[in-house]
């Protein structure tokens, strides 16, 4: 365990030396394929560098209206005072996001509730799969295994028959897709049918995998155990939106909103674990590490360190307003490295624009605070637990001092 930023630092910075790897990687590899989250280094340089375009600031910016509809979409189904999960009305958000920012044209139309319905299963199934089969117990849950199974193929064949589609249709439908099966590399080559498809399948995964739903969910519990800042909340957004949605210039405005993201991501990061394996004979911290060894960095350890982030249990957006929250490579929600999440820009805008369009609607009420801390589920990924609020609507002009 690196427990050390600098360290850590040195391991995530060193992908030669401290390679991808460690326990359950291999059937995460062989369930997922080749994507820029699997694959082995030789091939990550070049497909990081042809994933590049559809996740620069710039193009992110496009995706906000989407974003915007489909936090309305989900939203637009709750009813006052009736309570539902928000950790799975905001996995179904963020769902519902990556499918259209994926694809968008009209051909895909007709696959857009299977594909949705394919991931949420794929999601769900997933951490079971890669641990039972690590530890050679798959035969206990052969149902659950199969069906699993189906419905990956199914989900492989679907964005198959979708990728053949657009290159018949040679036109640009201004979504990922399309950008994925226009890039080139260095040397003028696309990527193959395969390396599309198995960069659609990472790119899915980690962006609804107790990804930015469990955040969304993690940031409106949190605002609701704390009233101050919420109302300050609150208040940002409404001065700066007024009745109208958030767009790419309210983004940039709505700084006590971003720092309540950045926060709720140092306190429950969702990638909590980064393995790594010794490629070669390395000395870490006075140690000679072999060949082989397993090392962990746990963002999850690193932002809760007093020394780093003083008093860390405590839920305090306001420390981001500082010049100096922390040490930079203490804080990393997104990893770091040739390996950092290359949807760091997607993700934090599509938080921000979603926790700004729910709270410009509505206010949560969740359970008394009396009732004991929330315990976040642990597997692969850091999840929010099922979450119980309650939503009462609101008006976008109504001030915070007014509720």
């Amino acid at each position: 365990m690196v427990c050390h930023p600098e360290l850590a630092d040195q391991v995530l910075r060193d992908p030669h030396t401290f390679i991808r790897g460690g326990p359950g990687y291999p059937q995460i590899r062989t369930l997922l394929g080749d994507g820029l989250f699997t694959c082995p280094n030789a091939k990550h340089k070049r497909t990081r560098r042809l994933l590049q375009p559809p996740f620069q600031r710039t193009r992110v910016a496009d995706y906000i209206p989407t974003m915007v509809e489909m936090a309305d979409a989900v939203t637009g189904a709750w009813r006052s005072g009736v309570p539902f999960d928000v950790m799975r009305e905001m996995t179904a958000v963020a769902s519902k996001i990556g499918v259209r920012t994926m694809f968008s044209a009209e051909i895909t139309e007709r696959y857009l509730d299977e594909t949705q319905a394919c991931i949420e299963e794929i999601i769900d199934g997933i951490h079971r799969e890669v641990l039972t089969s690590a530890l050679g117990v798959r035969w206990l849950f052969l149902h659950r295994t199969r069906r699993f199974h189906r419905t990956l193929a199914r989900y492989e064949q679907v964005v198959d028959v979708v990728i053949r589609a657009y290159r018949r249709s040679g036109s640009e439908h201004a979504d990922i897709l399309s950008m994925l099966m226009a890039a080139r590399d260095d040397a003028g080559e696309p990527m193959s049918d395969r390396e599309v498809r198995d960069n659609v399948i990472n790119m899915f995964t980690a962006a609804t995998a107790a990804g930015p739903g469990s955040i969304m969910a993690w940031a409106l519990h949190l605002l609701d155990r704390h009233p101050d800042i919420a109302r300050r909340v609150r208040h940002e957004i409404d001065s700066i939106l007024g009745g109208d949605a958030p767009d790419d210039s309210a983004l940039r405005r709505l700084e006590l909103t971003r720092h309540v993201v950045l926060e709720t991501l140092r306190l429950y990061p969702h990638g909590w674990l980064i393995l790594r394996r010794v490629s070669t004979p390395v000395e870490l911290a006075g140690q000679i590490l072999p060949p082989g060894t397993s090392l962990v960095v746990s963002p999850y350890q690193l932002h809760r360190q007093p020394r780093l982030f003083p008093d860390p249990e405590r839920f305090d957006p306001d420390r981001w307003a500082a010049e100096d929250p922390g040490p930079r490579e203490a804080y990393i929600p997104f990893g770091n490295g040739s390996r950092k999440c290359l949807g760091e820009a997607f993700a934090l805008t599509e938080i921000v624009i979603v926790l700004a369009r729910v709270l410009q609607n509505w206010t949560l009420s969740g359970q008394a605070a009396s009732s004991g801390p929330v315990v976040p589920r642990v597997n692969a990924l850091l999840e929010a637990p099922p979450l119980v609020m309650t939503p009462q609507p609101r008006t976008s002009h109504m001030t915070a001092t007014s509720e």
